[in-house]
């Protein structure tokens, strides 16, 4: 079996590319040989792996370099956007700088897009993933809290041992407190099931090397879950309930200061979390400091596969931002990303049902931008007007609001 040129991955080549993966990543860690076949056998589209777009090169028998493909549903707003997710780029020592990573890169982003895709998305350390066309589009954000601000929290809740049958109401949880942060999963009972198992999250706390999860219940109501936290290596990973349970917000940071009070430590850190996060949101009440960082070519790096189709596909988000600002209008946005042409009509619909014998008012802005400034607009990465190569012209009210500031974020247990 030889192939200079990059191809799909059967089931039974997995073997290899679990032997890619562990010389590349984890040569002196068993757990990935050692879990990877029993992942795939449990489940089959784990973290959403897709064999038939990812992407292998072949050299004397054996596979020489690799990049995977995980689908993702990503949120922007009300758009869910099929995600090419890429993980797994790898090539073996001996075939390194012959170009056969990036051959199959190149093979994968376009069998993405054919399959349907319009946005890739990955975590880069470094500039090498510019030259296909990736920009930053995601920031770090980080909240600092002084232990002692929350001396005199209460917590009703109380910690419980996990139940198989909590899952679904997990997922729930999660949907529900990501649900306003662009550039989250809209996550699965599979895909978080599958996180369990990856990161040991169903051990014990004691026993758990990468991280534990715990649940939080009613003592009166044991057997009902009222919210959850990750912790993992002596920080807040993630955390999910109803954002109107009050006892659940005050148990989880209760819960989150006497951990730190236990290690000795003056300050809590959120790193896990957004600003959009209701969690993120009820802590700023008290003494506090936020930071937020941004690279262009390092951590979340994105990129556009298809202009138009993900144009199209925001539309019901644009007129739903629209709607929202109170401007009873229709409008024309055209947009120019790197020299092609895509018009959209908003709430023209909505407008004729409010008005249908009046003059329809319209405003109109002109657009125009490469792939990686129109993908940060619209993630709200940054300011819009922050951008060099952005030129708009037209109504810049009808701009502010297709695109208004946020807070993208892609939660660490769905990463690919």
């Amino acid at each position: 079996m030889s192939s200079s040129k990059p191809r799909p991955i059967s089931p039974r080549e997995v073997p290899a590319l679990r032997d890619l993966m562990d010389a590349c990543f984890s040569p002196n860690e068993s757990r990935w040989r050692e879990n990877f076949p029993g992942w795939l056998r449990q489940y089959p589209n784990f973290r959403g792996l897709r064999l038939d777009l990812s992407r292998s090169i072949w050299r004397g028998g054996r596979i020489a370099a690799c990049v995977g493909v995980y689908e993702r549903n990503l949120r922007i707003g009300r758009a869910l956007v099929r995600t090419c997710g890429i993980g797994g780029v790898g090539c073996i020592e001996d075939f390194r700088r012959q170009g056969y990573a990036a051959e199959c890169m190149e093979a994968v982003l376009e069998a993405s897009r054919k399959d349907g895709m319009t946005f890739s998305l990955l975590h880069g350390i470094e500039r090498y993933y510019q030259r296909f066309g990736f920009t930053g589009c995601m920031p770090y954000y980080q909240l600092k809290l002084p232990v002692a601000a929350l001396k005199d929290l209460k917590a009703p809740l109380k910690v419980a041992p996990w139940r198989a049958g909590w899952m679904k109401r997990a997922v729930e949880f999660y949907n529900l407190c990501s649900k306003d942060t662009p550039g989250s999963v809209a996550r699965t009972a599979d895909v978080f099931t599958h996180a369990f198992a990856r990161w040991n999250l169903h051990r014990a706390a004691q026993n758990a090397k990468n991280g534990a999860f715990f649940a939080f219940v009613n003592p009166r109501k044991p057997a009902e879950l009222r919210a959850y936290l990750v912790w993992k290596n002596g920080a807040l990973s993630e955390a999910a309930y109803d954002p109107d349970d009050r006892d659940a917000t005050s148990s989880l940071l209760a819960w989150m200061r006497d951990q730190r009070q236990t290690a000795v430590e003056k300050y809590l850190y959120f790193d896990g979390l957004c600003a959009a996060h209701p969690l993120w949101r009820f802590a700023r009440r008290y003494n506090h400091t936020a930071e937020t960082r941004f690279t262009w070519s390092g951590g979340w790096m994105g990129k556009v596969l298809d202009v138009k189709g993900f144009i199209e596909l925001l539309k019901p988000e644009f007129e739903s931002r629209l709607t929202r600002s109170g401007l009873e209008c229709e409008g024309h946005a055209l947009f120019t990303v790197d020299g092609g042409q895509h018009a959209l009509l908003l709430n023209r619909a909505h407008h004729l049902a409010l008005s249908p014998l009046m003059d329809r008012a319209t405003l109109g802005a002109r657009v125009t931008c490469t792939q990686q400034t129109l993908l940060q607009l619209v993630l709200g990465t940054q300011p819009w007007d922050a951008y060099p190569d952005l030129k708009v012209d037209g109504e810049r009210a009808l701009m502010r609001v297709l695109f208004p500031e946020s807070t993208p974020h892609l939660y660490p247990l769905d990463a690919f």
